[in-house]
């Protein structure tokens, strides 16, 4: 009888534990429509390719920029892009998927940058 209860008590505990969301698969092609930094309407396309820890894609505009994407990002609710600019500056996209499924974010230039190092305290 006391093993009874004590594997109703463990469980009860397991069941208890919550698991961790399942990640955000960014992999896909995209469209989607916002403004230029000149207020102009663009749509376009974003397409991620690959697997976690290597993801590529590119961005293809309605003006005919085609940009490529060298990092993604992913959160368990969506994803956040950096492109390389022609004039030699970065591009950040973020998405974020609501509770209906639409991706809703911004974009924008990263009008500075500059070289960091650093090194983890106490780990690997």
């Amino acid at each position: 009888m006391k093993y009874a209860a004590f594997a109703l008590v463990v469980l009860g505990l397991v069941g208890q534990q919550t698991t961790a969301p399942k990640p955000f698969d960014p992999v896909g092609k995209y469209s989607f429509s916002t403004v230029s930094d000149a207020g102009q309407a663009v749509s376009g396309t974003l397409e991620i390719t690959g697997a976690p820890g290597a993801y590529k894609g590119q961005v293809a505009t309605s003006d005919g920029t085609m940009l490529a994407i060298s990092e993604v990002m992913t959160s368990p609710s969506g994803m956040m892009c950096i492109s390389e600019l022609p004039n030699g500056g970065y591009a950040l996209v973020k998405l974020v998927r609501d509770s209906s499924g639409k991706f809703n974010g911004a974009w924008g230039q990263i009008a500075q940058s500059f070289n960091i190092t650093a090194t983890k305290v106490g780990g690997q």
